[in-house]
């Protein structure tokens, strides 16, 4: 099944057909100037949250070119509908499948116990006042979810919320759980990860059931340990497992996420 496909993308306020290499090749060009200091600080990061894996350089600049391009030549992006799209099973392109060998490779976790990578994945398009709600993966993915930036720096923030009923042992979440996770007194303790064009995050345990994440939105230019990072339009790939039907809890009316 696909979902939302489209023929364009939109860069800044325009919305406009990617036809060469040079338009991704200006998106790309001085989009990664990470240093020494910032891996450590990303290691840092990632120490202090379990389960959270960072992979700071998971795609060298050819590569981060081929796989915009490849997809913003299948989908895209209007600036008049939705900025978001859905790919499940057997629909997946052959990048993204060769996306999600190139995943398990470097996490070195089959989360599935099968074998056969992800199977679904969802492309999203961001402007740079843009962000996400704080939320946790519904429970209708496994463990292990990877997302691909592309494009722009941006900062996500963790928070924990493995002491309330935002996060259930196991995995086990009830339904409705993401009306109150705004709510969760151990939101207040904050972990910030600078996302660099290229990156890769691998959430499992508690770092995918325990702590909620969120880029902020109204925010173009954000701070990581007080250095400027301003943020542009930006791609991101999302790769999870779906759960058996027969295994899934009750989703109520959560919306996907």
């Amino acid at each position: 099944l696909v979902v939302n496909l489209r023929s364009r993308c939109t860069t800044g306020h325009t919305s406009h057909v990617m036809e060469d290499d040079d338009e991704i090749d200006a998106i790309l060009s001085g989009a990664d100037d990470r240093d020494a200091a910032e891996e450590e600080e990303l290691a840092v990061a990632a120490r202090s949250i379990p389960g959270l894996s960072l992979f700071p350089a998971f795609l060298t600049p050819q590569e981060q070119h081929a796989l915009l391009s490849d997809v913003l030549h299948e989908w895209s992006f209007d600036s008049d509908g939705s900025n978001q799209a859905m790919v499940f099973g057997s629909s997946l392109p052959g990048w993204a499948k060769a996306l999600s060998s190139k995943i398990q490779d470097a996490t070195n976790d089959d989360s599935s116990g099968t074998g056969t990578g992800f199977d679904q994945l969802i492309a999203n398009c961001y402007e740079a006042h843009e962000g996400i709600a704080q939320h946790v993966d519904l429970a209708q993915f496994k463990d292990g979810i990877a997302g691909v930036s592309l494009a722009s720096p941006c900062v996500m923030v963790f928070s924990p919320c493995g002491d309330c009923d935002c996060g259930k042992a196991g995995g086990q979440r009830e339904a409705g759980a993401f009306q109150h996770i705004d709510a969760c007194p151990s939101l207040s303790r904050e972990v910030p990860v600078l996302l660099r064009p290229g990156s890769l995050y691998y959430l499992r345990g508690d770092a995918r059931w325990k702590w909620a994440h969120r880029i902020d939105q109204q925010q173009p230019v954000q701070s990581f340990n007080g250095r400027e990072i301003r943020r542009e339009w930006r791609l991101s790939i999302t790769m999870r497992r779906m759960v058996a039907v027969d295994q899934r809890p009750c989703r109520g009316n959560d919306k996907v996420r």
